[in-house]
């Protein structure tokens, strides 16, 4: 039912040529593929409704039931059944630890003011979760009928590593999803792209294998264009949501909230989470105030080699059909931002006040304590066996390694100790014991591949160092 990803990509593009060209013309596209798709479900429906009416009618002036009659009521009814079930799109609510008016004002009062200026509607609920990102959702309570319930979901660890302007720049950009009729016409078309998984799902689930022979023709045509328009319209809402930002916040603050978030995101992947599950190695039980660490670490000024190598990282990324959101680089040049990898590094200075404190006031500490809670009972059982693994392991590098001062290893020892080596120590460590396997089996793929990898990173750290 998919183009292949050449197919697709060529696609995106020539659509995305239009789209910036005649965006309203776009649109009206989009809307009419759209309403393409409900004219196909209707008038299927309608069909089937009538077809059964027609079964019905003549089963009851019929002076006999047939076979056929009693296969063909079965069928139309199954038919009806999964095209009216697949209209009734429903959505689960999302999951946070709801945020109450009273306990952060702070919160629901930037939140008021940023919808108040972007004419967005009002927030239901705000969750506060465990993952760095802010996202709303809007949960239709009536299916295609709509009557939105508004989500605003907030990350702890974003608020933590953002200064409080910066912040209210994401919740700009977050709520210019929402604004004026963006938010009515990209929710329609949301429910669309769900209706047809639906139904899609509900004719593979029926058991009737002509069910999809119904859509069959009609879906290896329109599911791919659908994707392609729906795609491309999701990727300039994520433009137009950034012109909210700016128009709301400025330019610089967009900018730097833009950089700051991608960067610290990555400094908690591979740097804070890295040597906080290091600790399994010597520590039987997980840390106690995870998200106490967690504030002190992102508060603090960020090294600035470390940082400077991210964000290069980062600008040298292109935007990619996998994904609605365009890479960072596209994003600021939208915004007619360019950014200088030495300047930026100011923006990874000590924060004074973080949007956590801002906005959380006083509950930031139990709300913490909450979260580094959660985590610890979450993860307690898993870390508890990687450290009795780790142990066993330590245990059996040292029998190895004391079997070898007295005696030649087997080829499978020599692997197991050189594996284990290099978990444990580091990369010269393993080296000689690599070389080694290798002398007395030149030909052992796994030990050859292992030794060039670790020579040419090595080589490659060299190289950078020179130049």
């Amino acid at each position: 039912m998919a183009f292949n990803q050449e197919r697709f990509d060529r696609l995106i593009q020539k659509l995305e040529v239009f789209a910036n060209k005649q965006p309203h013309l776009y649109k009206l596209h989009v809307a009419f593929l759209a309403t393409l798709g409900y004219a196909y479900i209707f008038l299927v429906l309608a069909l089937t409704l009538g077809l059964l009416v027609g079964i019905v009618f003549g089963i009851l002036n019929a002076q006999s039931i047939s076979n056929l009659s009693l296969t063909g009521l079965l069928f139309f009814l199954t038919l009806a059944f999964v095209l009216v079930r697949s209209l009734w799109v429903s959505f689960p609510p999302p999951t946070g630890l709801p945020l109450q008016p009273q306990d952060v004002p702070n919160l629901y009062s930037l939140t008021n003011e940023i919808s108040s200026k972007l004419q967005a509607p009002r927030f239901h609920h705000i969750l506060l979760t465990n993952n760095f990102n802010a996202a709303v959702v809007q949960r239709p309570r009536l299916g295609l009928l709509g009557w939105q319930q508004n989500y605003l979901i907030v990350g702890l660890p974003l608020m933590l590593a953002l200064p409080p302007e910066q912040f209210r720049a994401v919740l700009a950009h977050e709520l210019g999803h929402l604004s004026g009729n963006h938010s009515r016409f990209s929710g329609w078309i949301y429910r669309q792209r769900e209706t047809w998984y639906r139904i899609v799902t509900g004719l593979r689930q029926s058991g009737y294998e002509i069910l999809s022979l119904v859509f069959q023709l009609f879906l290896i045509w329109y599911i791919p264009f659908f994707n392609a328009y729906s795609f491309v319209l999701a990727r300039m809402n994520e433009y137009e949501a950034d012109r909210c930002a700016v128009d709301l916040t400025g330019e610089e603050n967009t900018a730097k909230a833009l950089i700051n978030t991608k960067v610290k995101a990555r400094f908690l992947e591979r740097y804070f989470w890295s040597s906080i599950y290091k600790q399994v190695e010597t520590e039987i039980e997980p840390p106690k105030m995870i998200y106490v660490d967690m504030r002190q670490a992102l508060s603090q000024r960020l090294n600035q080699e470390v940082t400077s190598v991210y964000l290069i990282e980062i600008l040298t990324e292109k935007t990619n059909n996998t994904d609605t959101h365009p890479c960072l680089t596209d994003r600021l040049k939208a915004l007619g931002y360019i950014p200088d990898v030495q300047q930026e590094a100011a923006i990874f200075s000590v924060i004074e006040i973080s949007a956590a404190q801002e906005f959380l006031g006083d509950k930031l500490e139990k709300l913490i304590e909450y979260f580094s809670q959660d985590w610890r009972e979450k993860i307690a059982t898993s870390w508890r066996q990687e450290y009795a693994g780790f142990q066993k392991n330590m245990a059996k590098l040292k029998d190895l390694n004391d079997k070898s001062q007295k005696q030649q290893l087997t080829q499978e020892e020599a692997i197991k100790q050189a594996l284990l080596t290099l978990e444990f120590e580091d990369e010269d460590s393993v080296i000689p014991l690599l070389k080694e396997i290798i002398h007395r089996d030149a030909y052992l793929a796994s030990a050859n591949y292992l030794l060039g990898k670790i020579l040419l990173k090595k080589t490659r750290c060299d190289w950078n160092k020179i130049h």
